[in-house]
């Protein structure tokens, strides 16, 4: 088993990008954004990039600054940023499905139903669901029932975890050009 990448060994501290933001010992969450991106593939820094804007610790205005001292390879994710998304793993299938050429919107809200995690071409609703969501009996029922919903009114809905999407990508991907398709 491989513990880490090969080659050369990758810093993971550095002097601060934004030292005024500095509370003592914690690092700003900028810095802590730029220190995360330093180590991390384009999607799952997407994904951090999303995460962080989304749940308030950074602002969007606040991203160039931080993408502008982050590894070159990283400065292009600001096109392709959308802090809609609820979840990191919402993020890397939002970006897989647009570079395979679906048009993709997250977050949607449909009336009698709710929010849909993301919605492909307009006619298929895709959940991605995680372990930790569904730890309640209500959670699992209240999804349950909002797919009953979205059948009713002619949606189609695929559910996918995380398995799916690291696990099981072209599968997953297969599932979802076959409904766009079939529709």
């Amino acid at each position: 088993m491989l513990l880490a990448p090969p080659g050369p060994p990758r810093v993971h501290w550095r002097v601060l990008g934004f030292p005024q933001d500095a509370l003592d010992w914690i690092v700003s969450p900028r810095d802590a954004l730029l220190q995360a991106l330093t180590c991390l593939d384009e999607e799952d820094a997407l994904a951090c990039l999303d995460s962080a804007v989304h749940e308030g610790a950074v602002s969007p205005a606040e991203i160039a600054g931080v993408l502008a001292r982050a590894p070159e390879r990283l400065r292009p994710l600001q096109r392709e940023m959308d802090p809609l998304a609820d979840s990191g793993l919402e993020t890397i299938v939002r970006r897989r499905l647009r570079r395979a050429g679906f048009s993709v919107r997250p977050q949607v809200h449909l009336p009698g139903i709710g929010w849909i995690d993301l919605l492909v071409e307009e006619i298929l609703a895709i959940e991605i669901d995680g372990y930790e969501w569904h730890s309640s009996r209500e959670r699992f029922h209240a999804d349950v029932d909002r797919a009953v919903r979205e059948q009713a009114f002619g949606l189609r809905t695929l559910r996918f975890g995380q398995r799916h999407v690291f696990e099981e990508w072209p599968l997953t991907l297969s599932a979802i050009e076959r409904q766009v398709r079939e529709r």
